[in-house]
């Protein structure tokens, strides 16, 4: 599986959550490279994710906060789908904690579409969303 690189097709056009994306992107980057050369069950692994989880919530409050300021359209189905990234990524994490780390390829694909989808969809339309009203 390849890193993920930031490009311009990511880019919102909101610098804040701009920062924010190629911020989780480095964490993505860092667990695949981690699960590249040591074992999925390896406490680097899971320090990552656990990381990334704690960096993703920040990031969903930071998104979160701004479609209620600016009372976007599409909030109810935004935050869901933030909703079952959390859901979906803890219970990766918790499968870890409990010691099934052959999950590990399954997680990271899932992360790497999730994360490259929402932002090119879900992402792109609140940036046009903000950057007429910011």
């Amino acid at each position: 599986m390849k890193k993920i690189q930031w490009e311009d097709r990511f880019n919102t056009r909101i610098p804040e959550i701009d920062q924010q994306h190629q911020k989780l992107f480095d964490f993505f980057n860092q667990l695949l490279e981690a699960a590249s050369v040591q074992s999925c069950s390896s406490p680097q692994i899971l320090g990552i994710l656990k990381e990334m989880v704690r960096y993703t919530d920040y990031h969903f409050t930071t998104e979160q906060n701004l479609m209620n300021e600016f009372n976007y359209p599409e909030l109810l189905d935004h935050s869901k789908e933030h909703k079952l990234f959390m859901d979906k990524t803890l219970a990766f994490l918790n499968d870890f904690e409990q010691g099934h780390p052959e999950l590990c390829r399954n997680m990271i694909a899932f992360l790497r579409e999730w994360m490259v989808n929402h932002i090119l969809n879900t992402d792109q339309r609140l940036g046009t969303f903000l950057f007429k009203i910011i």
